[in-house]
């Protein structure tokens, strides 16, 4: 019976993710088509939306390579976890132990990234005027802005 809890559990938690991604949308995509492609004119220029000087564009930059940096490792060892969950949800009696500590992984090095990111947000608004990081807010609210 707990076996069967947990593979329940298990499996609500991948058709939960499953669903927020479509719901996510593609972009506007038809079922079948290819995505969108990337294109020079649907980028945003930060540097001229936001008016940054040289020091502001160039110390953001610095901040930004390093959370890439920092995270790169992060996040494929979030990937891997993801893909070890996804594979567990295969097997016709999967260990719930095994399943349960796999969630946890995923759970915690999520976590981690999220603290990560925040604490990448928080430098570059310190760079930031208060009139630029209004800018930013009003951009996408809630957000700290496209691309950052």
């Amino acid at each position: 019976m707990k076996r069967m809890t947990v593979l329940l559990a298990v499996m609500a938690l991948v058709l939960g993710l499953a669903q927020v991604s479509y719901g996510w949308g593609g972009g506007g995509c038809k079922p079948g088509d290819p995505p969108p492609q990337l294109s020079a004119d649907k980028l945003q220029n930060q540097a001229v939306f936001l008016g940054l000087t040289d020091e502001q564009s160039a110390g953001i930059k610095k901040i930004r390579q390093d959370h890439f940096n920092n995270t790169r490792e992060l996040k494929a060892k979030l990937q891997n976890a993801m893909f070890d969950l996804r594979q567990l949800s295969w097997d016709k009696n999967p260990d719930p132990a095994k399943l349960t500590e796999k969630i946890n992984e995923v759970n915690s090095l999520r976590g981690e990234l999220y603290k990560q990111s925040q604490t990448c947000r928080e430098q570059i608004k310190a760079v930031l005027t208060p009139e630029q990081q209004a800018k930013l807010d009003q951009q996408r609210p809630g957000r700290i802005g496209r691309g950052i």
